[in-house]
């Protein structure tokens, strides 16, 4: 099974993040890590073994990255918006460096790939940024594969609440879309949302 890690110093988040790419044809998957987590978790967890077959086949490539989480949503030792505002530096940075790296990955010589819409998935707070990429960015996603997740970021601030949690806070912004936007959703975005046994526990 091809396994390929592509590591990058991000000016933006003062860090070193990375992004490892796991098969090499078949349906294209982002793979973001529970809260915290790394973009090693998956296999760690041993999810690329479960999906194995599928990858060696070629009908299945996951691409997993690094969370920000410890810096921007669980970075309780910031102020709630400077929380806020770390967290669009992340979505930055996946937008403009992950996303390009992995069509340049899946576009063949012909420029079959070159616009091609992924499927994102995650667990717990990976739910999260799944379900929120891909109502953000409808143009990008076209499926996304949420399982036990959470999807409302009120209880990590204690009442405190601003636009910058507002616009990345499904439980919110989805019941105000409309437009363009909430057009190309409902023509083009598929949310599955797997719930598991018992409540969200807050790390």
């Amino acid at each position: 099974m091809r396994r390929e890690t592509v590591k990058e110093h991000s000016a933006s988040l003062g860090r070193e993040m990375s992004l490892i790419a796991y098969g090499y044809a078949g349906l294209p998957v982002l793979v973001f890590p529970s809260s915290e987590g790394k973009a090693t978790d998956y296999e760690g967890f041993g999810m690329v073994d479960a999906l194995a077959p599928l990858i060696s086949s070629g009908k299945l490539r996951l691409y997993c990255v690094d969370s920000y989480d410890s810096e921007s949503w669980y970075g309780r030792h910031r102020p709630a918006s400077e929380r806020a505002r770390r967290h669009s530096l992340y979505e930055a940075w996946v937008m403009s460096r992950v996303m390009p790296a992995i069509a340049r990955d899946t576009t063949d010589p012909s420029g079959g790939g070159a616009n091609i819409r992924l499927t994102t998935t995650g667990c717990s707070f990976g739910a999260y940024h799944a379900a929120t990429f891909a109502l953000k960015h409808p143009r990008k996603f076209k499926h996304a594969l949420c399982m036990s997740g959470v999807y409302d970021l009120r209880f990590l601030f204690n009442g405190y609440h601003d636009e910058g949690i507002y616009f990345n806070n499904p439980i919110e912004f989805v019941s105000n879309l409309h437009g363009d936007l909430l057009d190309e959703i409902r023509r083009g975005v598929f949310i599955s949302l797997i719930c598991g046994q018992g409540p969200y526990e807050e790390r």
